[in-house]
């Protein structure tokens, strides 16, 4: 089948993964500051279809479709194809001293579009910094929305899936040109990690990329029992979900099941315990 070479403009340099899955790009790592060109080619898709996410005027919206759009307060991305948003995670697995899996650290980094968006207007002392006390105020109100979703969190180990506790140790921040939002997912109970389990943070929706940050520590362990170590599975959508994706704007939906199709879904080994 023959391929077309092009070039797409790229809001911040920051390419969603429908772009990613249906063309190959130079250079591309989901959700990762890039140049704002790309040199891309492919055989799915045309140049004027990949690009019409990202060539519309960005907006600032009340968001009321998806998971990921009634959890997040505030949004500035693009009007059509999924995602509209990108957040960056690290994870740090908590384990208790039986050696069980207590709770899950994240540190949540937004998209410079979101980022410009949801900090209009926060500065209301004049001296150049948003005001901490928005910014916490913004951090419940994100966190008292997401607690309904499990905190876009999955944890599934022998026993079945994990059930949660309301989130603590919330926190935010602006980190560089960028928002941050910390905060601690507890276990509801502690859990055994047995041979393995499995966890993933996504948006049901896909709304929202949600992936690993890059480097070392973007996964880690505190208190693990010896010999824990883990795999990230990329995800592998297949063409009609990623054309899917593709095709909704920001006023629809396919549901709460097309998220978990685009997710990094992680595999943790331990020794078994006791």
């Amino acid at each position: 089948m023959a391929r077309t070479t092009f070039r797409i403009p790229v809001p911040n340099g920051l390419i969603p993964r429908h772009i990613a899955a249906t063309a190959a790009c130079e250079g591309v790592r989901f959700a990762r500051p890039r140049p704002t060109w790309y040199t891309c080619e492919s055989s799915l898709t045309d140049e004027a279809t990949l690009t019409k996410s990202l060539s519309r005027p960005l907006k600032r919206l009340v968001l009321g479709t998806g998971v990921g759009a009634a959890c997040l307060a505030g949004a500035a991305v693009p009007s059509a194809a999924h995602p509209h948003m990108w957040v960056d995670v690290r994870v740090e697995l908590r384990f208790d001293g039986e050696g069980r899996l207590a709770a899950l650290r994240q540190v949540w980094l937004f998209d410079d579009l979101y980022t410009a968006f949801i900090l209009d207007g926060m500065d209301g002392d004049g001296d150049g910094l948003p005001d901490q006390v928005q910014l916490d105020d913004l951090m419940r109100e994100n966190l008292s929305n997401l607690k309904e979703f499990d905190y876009f969190t999955e944890v599934t180990g022998d026993v079945g899936k994990a059930t949660f506790a309301t989130a603590t140790e919330g926190s935010t921040r602006v980190r560089g040109h960028n928002l941050e939002m910390s905060f601690t997912v507890p276990l509801a109970a502690p859990m055994n990690p047995g041979a393995q389990f499995t966890y993933a943070v996504f948006d049901p929706t896909y709304y929202i990329d949600m992936l690993h940050a890059e480097g070392d520590d973007a996964i880690r362990f505190a208190g693990a029992p010896a010999g824990c170590n883990h795999e990230v599975i990329e995800p592998n959508p297949d063409p009609a979900t990623v054309e899917l994706a593709a095709s909704l704007d920001i006023t629809e939906s396919a549901g709460d099941t097309l998220g978990a199709f685009f997710a990094e879904r992680v595999v943790v080994r331990c020794a078994p315990v006791g």
